[in-house]
């Protein structure tokens, strides 16, 4: 680290408030006067990177008595600029001031005269922004500010960390090759942005002052040698704005030309979020599709690991970040304001409700690696069309109760409940798309793991509103120690009612637990010593399993599974409707486990559900079921499916039962359905069509 050093010696305060040269300074204590060194300290930083620091090598500070509430000094500039150093990112100021007194010193650290916009008002306590003839991508313009208040009794020495006023905003993109390879070599880059306060108040640490001001970064070469924040991209500028200290929005314009008059047209992003020493992020295929666009927001512009959003409404303080950003406590909020989690690190919720007003209570961001641990109550309520916690393809989300243990008697006396509901609570038009309540519908979801939670309940709501899931793509919910005492799916409704007949029309419901149609059959779900109270799949959707047209692997072990309902046309453990040739194959093996499971109308207990198809000439699926160790198993077929097995016009069924199972099946009522087929059985198949599908009939109960 190049370490640099400014050490400045103030004058006793001097009347009429001139300056006094440094060998006028008796820099010592006496029965009158005591010595105070503060040192004031920049973010430490590993390299010349853009927001190290460095580039701040003039410290600016005034006194004042606040016993006097007057103002008492301010330093001799000349003593701060030129060749003076930082050692350590550190700056030492030594002053001599009265005994029995209260001071108040103000810091502001910046590039020097002539290079910033900026100037230090001691008088009024604050620095305003000059914004015409602003250059972009200028580190310059980098700056710091704090403040110490020091009871003087005797001789002192003091360090005061300096934070950044400003919001950091990038913008970087992933296509500067491709674009070359059209012709178009990007050079120079223009960044407008609006909204923008011209005061800053060192007092109270805030933005004040107009805030209708517009700060045009003008025509400059592309960043080189820099690296963007977000891995794949490269930087098209970089500028420091001033903002509100709460999260706001500004709109952000940027044209690039190459160097000859050649310009992209402008470039348009609108309510982008700021914070005040926050970092935003614009990136994507800027320069060759310049719709398509992510924008982030994350604090401290070193954070090196979790680099969380947390947007909770009027009380940001209640949050806190351990020393190396790896964990997020958020405490005894309830708010309305979405949060973001973006990185790899620990969220701890104390007591935390998010009713969103809009969008999802809780997203995890691409690539994040989020362990959320609930002390106390939390809940996550997304607004409508949107999930409770959203957790998309490339991150994984881990869910931990305070106590982790396999004892269910002692999680139920721990404290770490959970409820977690999507589309607002109701399910809504079925025509219109909800979201997961945890998971993803919107593209895949990623893994899911959930450990040692007292009380989960979980409510997906409207189309394809899957309680804990989404669409797979070989992803995995795993849930272990855990008592759920209510999950569901989307539109819950075990029987047909708008399609009496065959139920084709019925909405198109979700999973409890499981997985939704647009995805793989490849999806996995882990359930190992969970008590669940209830659990009802949604419309054409298992209660745990999947969706229609879905297949899944189900794996229960030590578990005791009560009232587990599936929708209509499905199982209560296992599979939906779906057609033959979606080659739906379902798997669900049950160790040393007590379930009580009642299909849906059309559905089995424990199995695949109806086959719309009703052809079994080539059947390329499985319907695997595996009873195993001492497990205790209650299974009922609804109307027309077999208890174990399979649903209505479904001729393929694999069933293993150990000796040392107990096992208690019955067929759907009704199990007849008309002279020439079958009878629902109560282990085996539900009622078939021997001319169709049951002329290719794979049966296997062992």
């Amino acid at each position: 680290m190049k370490k640099f050093l400014i050490s400045a010696i103030a004058a006793t305060i001097c009347a009429g408030f001139a300056s006094c040269s440094s060998d006028e300074v008796v820099a010592k204590d006496n029965g009158e006067y005591a010595v105070a060194t503060i040192t004031a300290q920049l973010p430490s930083s590993i390299s010349r990177a853009y927001a190290d620091g460095t580039t701040a090598t003039r410290l600016q500070y005034a006194v004042y008595d606040e016993t006097a509430k007057n103002f008492v000094g301010v330093n001799d500039n000349s003593d701060m600029v030129g060749t003076a150093e930082f050692v350590g990112l550190e700056t030492t100021v030594t002053v001599q001031i009265a005994k029995a007194k209260s001071y108040k010193f103000y810091f502001w650290a910046d590039a020097g005269e002539g290079k910033t916009p900026y100037t230090f008002d001691y008088a009024n306590k604050q620095v305003t922004v000059n914004y015409t003839s602003l250059t972009g991508n200028n580190e310059n313009y980098d700056a710091f500010y704090g403040t110490a208040e020091v009871a003087v009794n005797g001789s002192l020495n003091q360090t005061v960390p300096l934070v950044r006023p400003f919001a950091q905003l990038n913008i970087g993109t992933s296509d500067i090759a491709a674009a070359v390879r059209t012709g178009f070599t990007p050079a120079n880059v223009t960044v407008t942005v609006n909204n923008l306060y011209n005061t800053f108040d060192l007092d109270n640490g805030y933005a004040t002052g107009n805030a209708d001001n517009t700060a045009k970064f003008a025509n400059v070469a592309i960043p080189s040698g820099q690296t963007f924040p977000v891995d794949g991209y490269q930087y098209l500028s970089m500028n420091y704005i001033l903002v509100g200290n709460a999260k706001t929005t500004t709109d952000v314009t940027m044209t690039v030309d190459n160097g000859d008059g050649v310009s992209t047209p402008t470039a348009t992003y609108a309510t982008v979020p700021v914070q005040q020493n926050y970092r935003t992020n614009i990136y994507g295929a800027l320069l060759t599709d310049p719709a398509n666009f992510t924008v982030e927001i994350n604090p401290d512009f070193n954070t090196p690991d979790l680099r969380p959003s947390l947007y909770i409404g009027e009380v940001p303080a209640n949050y806190e970040f351990t020393e190396d950003n790896k964990t997020v406590t958020v405490m005894n909020v309830n708010t309305t304001q979405s949060m973001t989690v973006a990185g790899t690190g620990t969220l701890v919720l104390n007591n935390v409700t998010i009713n969103a007003g809009e969008g999802a209570a809780l997203t995890l961001a691409e690539n994040a690696d989020v362990t959320v641990v609930v002390n106390g109550n939390a809940k996550f309520v997304g607004a409508t069309g949107n999930g409770g916690i959203v957790v998309p393809e490339t991150a994984n989300l881990t869910i931990k109760g305070s106590l982790d243990t396999e004892n269910a008697a002692s999680r139920s006396a721990s404290t770490s409940s959970l409820t977690v509901m999507s589309n607002g609570g109701k399910d809504g038009d079925k025509d219109s798309f909800s979201a997961a309540a945890i998971g993803n519908i919107d593209g895949f979801v990623g893994n899911i793991t959930i450990d040692g939670l007292s009380n989960l309940n979980v409510k997906g709501y409207g189309r394809w509103g899957v309680g804990i899931g989404g669409n797979s793509n070989e992803s995995k919910i795993n849930i272990s120690n855990t008592t759920i005492s209510y999950v569901s799916g989307g539109f819950v409704q075990p029987n047909f009612i708008s399609d009496t007949k065959y139920g084709k029309t019925e909405p198109e419901g979700a999973p409890a637990i499981g997985f939704t149609v647009n995805g793989d059959d490849k999806g996995v779900i882990n359930l190992e010593n969970v008590t669940i109270v209830e659990a009802h799949g949604g419309s054409k959707a298992a209660a745990i399993g999947g969706s229609y047209y879905r297949g899944v692997t189900v794996n229960i072990t030590n578990c005791d599974l009560q009232n587990v309902v599936g929708g209509n046309a499905s199982a209560a453990i296992g599979g939906s409707r779906f057609a033959e040739e979606t080659k739906q194959s379902v798997t669900v093996n049950i160790a040393n486990s007590t379930v009580v499971a009642q299909g849906g109308e059309f559905g089995p207990g424990i199995g695949t559900g109806y086959d719309t198809w009703c052809n079994g000439q080539n059947y390329d699926y499985t319907n695997v079921i595996n009873i195993t160790g001492a497990s205790k198993v209650t299974a009922t077929g609804g109307k027309y499916g077999a208890g174990i097995g399979s649903g209505f016009h479904c001729a393929v069924a694999d069933i293993t039962i150990d000796s040392a199972a107990t096992v208690n099946a019955q067929a759907g009522n009704p199990s007849f359905y008309k002279d020439a087929y079958t009878t629902a059985q109560a282990i085996g198949l539900g009622v078939v069509d021997p001319t169709r599908e049951a002329s290719n009939t794979r049966l296997s109960i062992k």
